[in-house]
């Protein structure tokens, strides 16, 4: 198999297996579906980490007053330093949390831009080659057969 038959080969398994309009649906159905669920998760931590930081912050504040009022050892110093340590870290958490982007996903947007690679795979302007690079990281050719591997799964086993 030449490199024109095996690029050919590999178009028509993509168009087929992959870059069909129900399996791109699909796919951008459960991507809105995992994005959903980790903006859930996002308000769900910031909000556990708030509740933490309060519980630090009064502990601190509690171990302050004790200093004051006499009650000053070494053990209470190192308390605090290990609780204010625990007040930085939460809180570069929270600046790390605020950071991640909540950009909703736009269903018809993510559909364009599938369909408009399944097209380029077999569009007269140049070569598919960016595109199968896109959607696949490894082919492994036999004399039977083609394993076509994606960044993260097989995709297809084809006999030749």
């Amino acid at each position: 198999m030449n490199g024109n038959e095996l690029e050919a080969l590999v178009v028509a398994i993509l168009k087929r297996e992959l870059l069909n309009p129900e399996f791109i649906e699909r796919t951008v159905d459960r991507i809105i579906e995992i994005s959903s669920s980790v903006a859930g998760d996002k308000a769900e931590k910031t909000n556990s980490i708030n509740k933490e930081l309060v519980d630090v912050t009064t502990k601190a504040s509690n171990l302050l007053n004790a200093i004051m009022t006499g009650l000053d050892s070494k053990m209470v110093r190192e308390k605090l330093k290990e609780l204010e340590n625990q007040r930085q870290a939460l809180n570069e958490t929270l600046r790390t949390l605020e950071r991640a982007t909540d950009k909703e996903l736009d269903r018809d947007i993510l559909i364009a831009k599938l369909s408009a690679d399944s097209d380029a795979l077999t569009s007269d302007e140049g070569s598919p080659r960016a595109t199968i690079q896109k959607y696949v990281s490894k082919i492994i050719l036999s004399d039977t057969t083609v394993e076509i591997t994606g960044m993260s799964d097989r995709y297809v086993s084809s006999n030749t």
